[in-house]
C-alpha cells in the first residue's frame, strides 16, 4: 500500500473518531451564527492540527521503517555504483540516516533513510547490491547486508581476469555467456581461463573485451567479482 494512502486512511479514521466523541462540535458546522468566532473556528483548527500532526508523525515512522515498502517484487539483482553519499533529513534515536545516489542497470536512482552502517562500510565509487522489480527498474531497494558481503569478498581478490572474448550461449539458459580470458596473478605467468555464467545487464557492461576485472582464484578456476 502506498505511503500517502496509508497516511490519509489513518488521518480520516482519527478525525471520524474525534467527531463521534465530540458531537456538539459537528452540530455547529459549517458555521453557527449564534456562537462566537472562536467557537466556530475551533473544529476547523482541530482538523488542521490533527492532519498536520498525523502526517508529520507517520511520515517519520515510514522513513524509520523504510516506508513499509513492498520489496517482494524486487527479485532481480544488479551491482550498482555509488555516485553520492549524503546525510538524510531524518535522525532516529539521535543516529543519522543516509541517502545514496546509485547508478545501476543504466539508470540513476536515489535511496533515502538508509541506516548508519553506510558511513562505516561505503564511500563514493563503491559497489552495492541493488534489488529491483524486473518489470520496473526504478522500483528498487539496496540490500545493505549483501552489499557489505560483496565489498568484503572484493577485498579478498587475489588475481585479475582480462576479458578476451565473450559469446552468448542462450541454448543453455537465457542471459548465459561463455567468457574466454587470461588470469594474471603475482609471481605467475598469465594463463588462459574460461567462465560460463549467467550475466545481468550491468555485468555485461563490465565484461567487454579488454576489461580487467578483480577476481578470486580457487585452484585453476576464477571466481570473478
Amino acid at each position: 500500500m502506498k505511503k500517502n494512502t496509508i497516511i490519509s486512511t489513518v488521518i480520516v479514521t482519527i478525525l471520524i473518531i474525534t467527531a463521534i466523541n465530540n458531537p456538539h462540535s459537528i452540530a455547529q458546522l459549517p458555521w453557527d451564527t449564534n456562537l462566537s468566532f472562536l467557537k466556530n473556528i475551533t473544529p476547523y483548527m482541530v482538523v488542521l492540527i490533527v492532519t498536520f500532526g498525523c502526517y508529520s508523525t507517520l511520515s517519520t515512522l515510514f522513513a524509520a521503517t523504510g516506508g513499509l515498502e513492498d520489496t517482494s517484487k524486487n527479485t532481480e539483482k544488479n551491482i550498482g555504483r555509488i555516485l553520492n553519499i549524503e546525510y538524510s533529513s531524518l535522525r532516529i534515536n539521535n543516529s543519522p540516516r543516509f541517502k545514496l545516489t546509485v547508478e545501476y542497470n543504466g539508470i540513476i536512482n536515489t535511496f533515502d533513510y538508509l541506516d548508519e552502517s553506510v558511513q562505516f562500510h561505503f564511500k563514493i565509487g563503491d559497489e552495492v547490491i541493488v534489488k529491483h522489480n524486473p518489470e520496473d527498474t526504478n522500483q528498487a531497494n539496496i540490500d545493505l547486508d549483501a552489499s557489505i558481503s560483496h565489498k568484503n569478498s572484493s577485498k579478498a581478490s587475489n588475481a585479475k581476469f582480462k576479458v578476451i572474448e565473450i559469446t552468448p550461449n542462450f541454448s543453455i539458459k537465457d542471459n548465459f555467456y561463455e567468457v574466454i580470458g587470461e588470469i594474471y596473478q603475482t609471481g605467475r605467468e598469465p594463463r588462459k581461463a574460461q567462465i560460463q555464467e549467467e550475466f545481468n545487464n550491468f555485468q555485461l557492461e563490465r565484461f567487454v573485451p579488454g576489461a580487467i576485472i578483480p577476481c578470486q582464484l580457487e585452484g585453476e578456476s576464477p571466481l570473478v567479482i
